[in-house]
């Protein structure tokens, strides 16, 4: 049924936001934990703040002399929860993930253009 498919896309987009980036892995409810392993939202968020905040990066510079919070980098990724993060595997998720897409993607369009 292409209703169930057409409105089936944005909720499931809308629980990997919010399972994914969203909520903090303890606060999930149990039956959602594997959206949250799931998601390449996460992996991508993930990976784009462990790539600009880790590696060993120095102290950022602040604006505000009397107080910065997030003037060291490690302090802002423990607070997110993403000191252990494992940028490699992440990558290879994401890569194979949009493979996935685009192969499932190319054979239901050609599935679709020879039915005829």
């Amino acid at each position: 049924c292409w209703v169930c498919l057409v409105f089936g896309g944005p909720i499931l987009l809308v629980l990997l936001s919010i399972f994914g980036f969203a909520i903090r892995f303890p606060d999930i409810p149990p039956m959602y934990v594997w959206l949250h392993n799931f998601s390449f939202i996460r992996v991508s968020f993930q990976s784009l703040l462990y790539s600009l905040y880790g590696f060993d990066r120095g102290i950022l510079p602040c604006s505000d002399e009397v107080y910065c919070h997030y003037k060291n980098p490690v302090k802002f990724l423990t607070e997110m929860e993403f000191a252990q993060v494992k940028i490699y595997p992440d990558f290879f998720y994401i890569c194979l993930f949009f493979l996935c897409t685009y192969v499932l993607t190319i054979t239901v369009i050609w599935y679709r253009l020879n039915k005829r």
